[in-house]
């Protein structure tokens, strides 16, 4: 066993000095990039789990930081300082993450479970750490797969509110090596590891930790959509009709205390009429969108019936919803659609749809 000595001055210090500011700089610029998104999203659909995903990042790249200093520009009671503010900032950024997405999820029917827990294995890791550090190592691990395990449920979640979307449970499920990497590679710059197979470990972290980064700066930043699961709120109507323009099925999400306005409803309903008329002439299927003052519209045309959905503000992942809802309806109804007698209540079934393919 060689052990370390604080800062390191040997021949890996700048390609690990290098690896570490990169880190850093990533982990930050992905911080700044949900905040942005924080603040742009739609008021209507505004919840934390953007902010606590800034506050993740944010937090990484603050510890990042204080492992530059500790580890390469500062020795006795400054490293020991900017070692301890290591750990906390990374405790304190998962705690603030998982409580930021707890708040609209209850698991094992107690709200904030997982964030109470969390909690309490950080204050006794600190205490450990304070007052037994033979045991520190253990404690480092049990809280960190803890964390692990709180993001395999939200894997999860994800992928039963997205399962509506072509190819993203596939795509989901790409983001979990990128989970395991980065939790690997911060565990090779632990001392323990680094006392027994040198420092070269560490670097081998380093890399499969910007690996990591850039493949959740890839996932987020082009699945833009996947934070819009409350867009329920959004929704004020949805309409579904034959080829012929007759009405099927109809539900309003509006509160019967709102009163729409009337120009723009007359608006809105003239604007579909044309459209449906288009879309009954030529017979093509697909999504069309319009767009009015307060009020966005997505047409879904498929063989036996047409969509509407009236929303608020325009939002991605409706139109995906849209799509497999109306599928879901002509799978189901296929044979009362071919011959309908003009018997509106055996389409009441579908608010069961709706109500199924809701994301929770």
């Amino acid at each position: 066993m060689n052990f370390l000595e604080y800062p390191i001055m040997n021949y890996l210090r700048y390609p690990l000095l290098s690896t570490e500011w990169i880190i850093m700089i990533i982990a930050f610029e992905l911080g700044i990039f949900f905040l942005i998104k924080y603040k742009r999203q739609i008021e209507l659909l505004k919840k934390s789990q953007e902010f606590g995903y800034f506050l993740l990042f944010f937090c990484y790249g603050l510890m990042r930081l204080s492992r530059i200093i500790s580890d390469f520009y500062s020795i006795d009671l400054l490293h020991i300082i900017f070692v301890n503010l290591k750990d906390l900032s990374m405790i304190v950024g998962a705690l603030l993450f998982i409580f930021s997405l707890e708040k609209y999820r209850k698991y094992f029917l107690k709200k904030y479970f997982f964030s109470l827990s969390f909690l309490i294995l950080a204050i006794i890791f600190f205490f450990v750490k304070t007052y037994n550090f033979n045991f520190l190592i253990l404690f480092y691990f049990i809280i960190w797969i803890y964390f692990f395990i709180f993001l395999l449920f939200q894997l999860i979640d994800l992928i039963n509110k997205m399962r509506y979307i072509e190819n993203v449970t596939s795509e989901i499920l790409k983001m979990l090596p990128s989970i395991i990497f980065l939790l690997i590679g911060n565990a090779f710059a632990l001392d323990f590891f680094t006392n027994y197979l040198g420092l070269e470990l560490r670097l081998l972290g380093n890399f499969l930790q910007i690996i990591s980064l850039c493949l959740f700066f890839n996932f987020f930043y082009t699945h833009p959509f996947i934070f819009e699961f409350n867009w329920k709120q959004v929704v004020e109507d949805i309409y579904i009709m034959n080829k012929n323009g007759a009405s099927l099925f109809h539900k309003s999400f509006t509160p019967k205390s709102t009163i729409l306005d009337d120009s723009l409803v007359t608006g809105a309903m003239s604007s579909i009429s044309i459209i449906l008329k288009e879309v009954t002439r030529s017979k093509e299927k697909g999504i069309s969108i319009i767009k009015k003052k307060g009020m966005i519209i997505y047409i879904y045309s498929s063989k036996y019936i047409i969509g509407v959905l009236i929303t608020k503000d325009e939002i991605k992942y409706i139109k995906f919803f849209l799509k497999k809802f109306i599928k879901r309806i002509e799978m189901i109804f296929t044979n009362v659609l071919e011959d309908w007698n003009g018997d509106l209540h055996i389409f009441s079934p579908i608010e069961f749809i709706i109500e199924e393919m809701f994301p929770k």
